[in-house]
């Protein structure tokens, strides 16, 4: 009775379109969606089951980490940054549903996105109203995919100067009890010790289930490359960022 009722479980599972990690391939495309505003308030809950470790693919990370991000690179050798994402590091109007990667590299920081349901090698800059508390507009989260709404995915920033002290506003779903966090420093993680976090509030979008705003704080004295907000649960799960600060 179980193997049966195993089997009728993975039946449906592939009827939504659920495939295993070797159906799939873990290799993205570089490719890009054309941005998309229709349907952008939809989650697409689409989560990899197999082939996940606590370590969110550290090695797939490890070497995926740019190649100026080598144990060469002074600690704290940027300059202090803070980004909204209303407004692109030149002063211009940012964009709305709109792709990013490298708009905020002179301030020290690139953004890229990975999803096993996109081809999409780049987060958006979204109009999140629908998912933030009244008052907010914009904020960095996953890739659009059209008509089906926001992809599942994880969200990496990578940061060119090593800074020690990083903070921001992560917002998802309150039903997740602990949003995934992991610090990159070279090809090494930093222990849960060098994340600090603080619930700023919680509240519940128009027509949809309670949300949470944590301030996160990550600080390492030794400086940090990269942090991976992954998204892909399961359950899979809207992360939207913002008022990020970098301090070197």
């Amino acid at each position: 009775m179980f193997g049966l009722a195993g089997i009728v479980a993975y039946q449906s599972l592939r009827a939504f379109g659920f495939k295993l990690r070797w159906e799939t391939g873990a290799t993205a495309s570089t490719s890009d969606p054309s941005p998309a505003s229709a349907a952008h308030d939809q989650t697409r809950a689409t989560a990899r089951v197999a082939g996940r470790s606590s370590s969110v693919g550290a090695t797939a990370d490890a070497d995926s980490l740019p190649v100026e991000l080598a144990d060469s690179v002074a600690v704290g050798s940027g300059d202090f940054a803070r980004i909204d994402f209303a407004s692109f590091a030149n002063g211009q109007e940012g964009c709305t549903n709109c792709p990013v990667g490298d708009e905020w590299a002179s301030q020290g920081v690139r953004f890229s996105f990975r999803s096993w349901s996109s081809d999409s090698t780049r987060p958006y800059v979204l109009d999140a109203r629908n998912f933030l508390p009244p008052g907010t507009g914009v904020a960095l989260g996953p890739a659009l995919g059209g008509e089906q709404g926001l992809e599942v995915g994880v969200l990496n920033l990578d940061f060119s100067g090593r800074p020690r002290k990083v903070a921001f506003t992560l917002y998802g779903p309150d039903l997740i009890a602990r949003f995934d966090i992991v610090i990159w420093r070279g090809d090494s993680t930093l222990g849960a010790d060098a994340i600090t976090r603080s619930v700023d509030r919680r509240y519940r979008p128009a027509g949809r289930g309670a949300f949470r705003a944590e301030r996160i704080l990550v600080e390492w004295p030794l400086g940090f490359d990269r942090i991976v907000l992954d998204g892909w649960g399961p359950p899979g799960h809207v992360l939207l960022v913002d008022q990020l600060a970098i301090d070197p």
